[in-house]
């Protein structure tokens, strides 16, 4: 089976403070389009960095998260995206709901979470840092900032180790000396290893 990172040619790391921006564009956004949430969800993993800024920028402490399994591993997809985590109906019903996620690749893991928060009777909006041309109509999120160009692997902050590590297995030593010194390589790999000893 081919690796995900077969058709990779960069990998962009995405700092914190990056990331911030990002969240403060996003909620500038949201505002300017009228929507005011009573509600911040993260889908997770990758939506909750946002979520937390934007609820930290915005004063709005009523927040969750929402766990959305899509993935299984390098190039693995489940047949359709499927939520993990469930909400209390009442903290969501006829409230204005704005959820975030990182990046929109399908777009289908957002539809899902979205149906999802519109059965529990929530005025729901999803919001993306980047998005693929193929996460395009009933797919594609309300909100979104930056294409997510062919060819690259955006790390964000939350997946640095992540990154390493899948790109090793994979032999792609070459975008990984891209990006990265010797030394975060092998505090990757050692703080995998211990990650290993845990999971025993």
């Amino acid at each position: 089976m081919a690796g995900r990172f077969d058709d990779i040619q960069e990998v962009r790391l995405i700092t914190y403070d990056e990331l911030s921006g990002f969240s403060r564009r996003l909620y500038e956004m949201v505002l300017n389009s009228n929507f005011h949430f009573t509600r911040i969800i993260g889908f997770s993993r990758g939506g909750n960095e946002i979520a937390n800024l934007v609820s930290d920028m915005s004063g709005v402490d009523e927040l969750d998260n929402v766990r959305i399994d899509h993935y299984t591993g390098p190039g693995q997809r489940l047949p359709e995206p499927v939520v993990k985590t469930t909400l209390d109906p009442e903290w969501v019903k006829n409230q204005k709901v704005i959820c975030f996620d990182d990046t929109a690749d399908t777009g289908k893991s957002q539809n899902k979470g979205r149906g999802y928060i519109e059965s529990l009777k929530g005025d729901v909006r999803v919001a993306t840092v980047l998005k693929k041309d193929r996460a395009d109509g009933e797919f594609a999120p309300y909100y979104w900032l930056e294409r997510h160009e062919d060819g690259i692997w955006y790390a964000f902050p939350r997946e640095w180790k992540e990154t390493i590590i899948k790109l090793s297995k994979e032999g792609r030593m070459d975008l990984l000396e891209q990006v990265f010194s010797s030394d975060r390589i092998k505090e990757a790999k050692y703080l995998y290893a211990m990650g290993e000893l845990c999971r025993r």
